[in-house]
């Protein structure tokens, strides 16, 4: 019974790799090709709305669609971090295959959003991200001097 339960945790172990590895890799795919020419496929969208709003400016274009891609990212990230503290156990790597789904199409639906909120959540990221290597940073040279 307890070589059982071992095993069980190792492919449990696995399985969240697994599922960890094709969100990341879905977020990445997804900002790629989101951003290569969204212009040629979402001009008919208005300029009063969401991603119109950059007329035919490319770059804009690119950009507002990564920060959309990477919102849904950290939406799907979230989740699975409620779930797990929450107590959830571990399942099979293809469960999470909706979250890489998500993470392709929410996009698409974030493109009637206004501009000005992703613009703020890259804002927010750069410093959240900013402080959490410097918290990092401290951490890893205080665990180094033990």
């Amino acid at each position: 019974r307890n070589h059982f339960l071992r095993t069980r945790m190792v492919e449990a172990d696995t399985s969240v790799r697994i599922a960890l590895v094709i969100l990341q890799s879905a977020i990445s795919v997804a900002a790629l090709c989101y951003s290569a020419s969204p212009w040629s496929w979402l001009h008919w969208l208005p300029s009063v709305i969401g991603v119109g709003s950059c007329d035919a400016n490319h770059d804009c274009w690119a950009k507002q669609l990564v920060y959309r891609t990477t919102v849904t990212g950290f939406l799907v990230f979230g989740v699975l971090a409620a779930l797990a503290l929450s107590g959830c156990i571990a399942g099979h790597w293809y469960e999470t295959l909706l979250g890489a789904f998500a993470i392709l199409l929410l996009p698409l639906v974030f493109i009637f959003l206004p501009n000005g909120l992703f613009d703020a959540f890259a804002q927010a990221a750069t410093v959240v991200s900013a402080v959490f290597l410097i918290a990092q940073t401290l951490l890893l040279g205080d665990f180094a001097q033990e």
